[in-house]
């Protein structure tokens, strides 16, 4: 009998030394696919993804606790009664009750293929069913979680794009935001939260009515949901009728047929997003739109051609065929993480992984004759590469091929000095064809990995170099800072002496936390947050009990000093959803760098991390 646990925290077999033993998520009859996770603040998660069984695709949903129990019954919790015949994408995305919506196609309502939003209770129970397109086809589905507690959903349609607003109970809102652009094809790629009641939207916008024979590019813009109102003004020629003018996200050769680069909110009003370019360079490219809709590292020259910043240094003759995004928010550090190979012919395919500052600079050291670190050395096809941080490191996943179909999972890990901790690992591989590989990162610090896997679905963790020990919680008090620091990355160092593992972690609406160990003896749990001085206790065992966290080090030295002022001055009077906030100079987080910012780092001044 195959086991139907999620995760499961038991010690993995040798072979797996970073990874859970991989676990079965869903073998019920017909195709399980495209599966999609989306953590919960108190460690959980959902996965929702198509199933095949009993004629026609429709849309299955599953809940677990952080220990990787199924709280809805096994197989998951059937959303819908479709049947159709092949499938699209969907979208799934959790509010801070616990409450999931899942975005997907439908055939319950006519004969034309609609595009419904459903809202699932923490219990297993469909709250309401929202048919977003009404009888218009559509397609490319997308539901995010506004700042204000609405809904957004979105669909394509005839080379458009809607996006709706509804309340927690349903209800909906309007206006209604559609765009559209005469003479080009438009398909939408993510739609993310931006401050407030506002919705950002990036799409793949084609030189011609055709998206599949025309130029791709990506246009971005921030919509008003209340008003329907486009908020930036790019470069973006041509009539608006939501008003103000797209931001040129990309337009240099094209990016990939097929190809919808996610975005992610920055927590100020803007966004974060890769892509990689099918001519010219053949590189990956990141971005940072901002809130007022300036590129934080591209340039729109006289042609209006924009630039943005590679992830790597060009090599002649290889070119990157995928690129994947991580953002922590509280140092200012991107992730980007690309699969590589020879242009002509295509092949010695590799992995890289990059990890950039603020300021954009690369800051991990040249390997060879590129700057970033190969984490798969060349061999074999890989795809769906994809980076979250561990700590300031990284865990890359991806899928490996033998032959023409992709047969293993594979895993390394990135120390934050740019470190390789291990390369190539490989976390499941029995032969059979396996896809759709998604990953993200849980409260307590791990990496979770999904993926459909020979009709079934799939799912694994990372647990550390030597697997679970033990979990270590406690309950962090953020000192001066107004609000609950759920949205926090705490980074959480957890020592034996003579090794130190690293998780980044966040808090429960209550500031609890829990991390997991391979260490099962006493420890040494240091706990650093930006702009909060280190806490480390010693002899620990599984608490850590109640910690409050002391502000003030703005600038992350381990001390509270005179830079940390004179940090704090140079962002006076800048406003949260501005450019030029500092999320570290805001160390009492109330959204502005004022007098108040000053006297905390001033009251603690002296302190340190000793």
């Amino acid at each position: 009998m195959k086991k139907l646990a999620l995760l499961a925290a038991a010690l993995p077999a040798a072979s797996f030394a970073q990874w859970s033993q991989p676990t079965i998520l869903s073998d019920n009859a017909g195709d399980q696919t495209l599966p999609k996770i989306k953590t919960t603040l108190d460690g959980g998660c959902y996965v929702s993804w198509y199933d095949a069984s009993g004629g026609g695709y429709h849309i299955r949903i599953q809940r677990f606790d952080r220990n990787g129990n199924q709280l809805f019954p096994a197989n998951g919790f059937q959303v819908n009664t479709s049947t159709l015949s092949s499938i699209g994408d969907h979208d799934l995305a959790v509010d801070s009750f616990g409450n999931a919506y899942v975005a997907y196609l439908d055939t319950r309502f006519g004969t034309t293929t609609t595009m419904t939003v459903s809202k699932i209770s923490p219990t297993g129970s469909i709250v309401w069913d929202k048919n977003v397109s009404a009888g218009t086809s559509g397609n490319q589905p997308r539901v995010c979680i506004l700042n204000d507690s609405t809904i957004a959903a979105a669909y394509t349609a005839n080379n458009s794009f809607t996006i709706r607003r509804y309340t927690q109970l349903g209800a909906d809102l309007v206006p209604q935001v559609s765009v559209s652009e005469p003479g080009h094809g438009m398909i939408m790629t993510d739609l993310e939260p931006g401050e407030g009641n506002t919705a950002i939207a990036m799409w793949v916008r084609g030189t011609g009515t055709t998206l599949v024979t025309s130029n791709k590019q990506l246009y971005a813009q921030k919509f008003n949901m209340a008003t329907g109102q486009g908020l930036w003004t790019g470069t973006a020629t041509g009539t608006w009728a939501s008003g103000g003018a797209p931001v040129i996200v990309f337009n240099a050769n094209s990016i990939q047929n097929g190809n919808f680069p996610p975005i992610i909110a920055d927590g100020n009003g803007g966004f974060v997003t890769a892509w990689y370019e099918t001519g010219a360079l053949r590189n990956a490219y990141m971005e940072h739109v901002q809130t007022d809709g300036t590129k934080k590292f591209g340039t729109v020259n006289t042609s209006n051609v924009t630039s943005s910043l590679s992830i790597v240094e060009s090599t002649p003759g290889r070119m990157q065929t995928s690129a994947n995004i991580a953002y922590d928010k509280w140092s200012g550090n991107y992730l980007v993480a690309s699969a590589e190979s020879q242009i002509s012919p295509q092949s010695n395919y590799s992995n890289i992984v990059q990890k950039i500052g603020p300021d954009g600079n690369r800051l991990w050291p040249l390997v060879g004759t590129k700057n970033g670190i190969t984490v798969q050395p060349i061999g074999s096809q890989t795809s769906f590469v994809s980076a979250q941080f561990l700590g300031q490191g990284a865990i890359v996943a991806s899928m490996y091929y033998s032959g023409a179909f992709p047969t293993s999972i594979i895993g390394a890990a990135v120390d934050p000095d740019g470190e390789i901790d291990y390369s190539s690992e490989e976390i499941y591989g029995d032969g059979t064809t396996k896809g759709r590989l998604t990953t993200e990162r849980d409260p307590g610090g791990d990496l979770l990995a999904v993926w459909n896997d020979n009709g079934d679905l799939y799912g694994t963790r990372y647990t550390g170099p030597d697997g679970v020990g033990k979990t270590i919680s406690g309950d962090i008090t953020a000192g001066d800072y107004s609000t609950a620091p759920m949205d926090i990355n705490w980074v959480i160092e957890i020592s034996d002496g003579s090794t130190t593992e690293r998780r980044m972690v966040n808090v429960d609406t209550s500031g609890n936390f829990y991390v997991r160990t391979s260490f099962s003896g006493p420890v040494t749990v240091t706990i650093d947050g930006s702009h909060w001085i280190k806490r480390r206790f010693t002899n620990v065992g599984i608490t850590v009990g109640l910690v409050t966290m002391q502000n003030g080090d703005a600038d992350g030295s381990g001390e509270v000093d005179a830079a940390d002022i004179d940090q704090v001055i140079a962002d006076f009077g800048a406003v949260r959803y501005t450019v030029g906030y500092n999320i570290n100079s805001d160390v009492d987080g109330t959204g502005e760098v004022d007098a108040a910012d000053i006297d905390i780092v001033i009251a603690n001044f002296g302190g340190n991390d000793e």
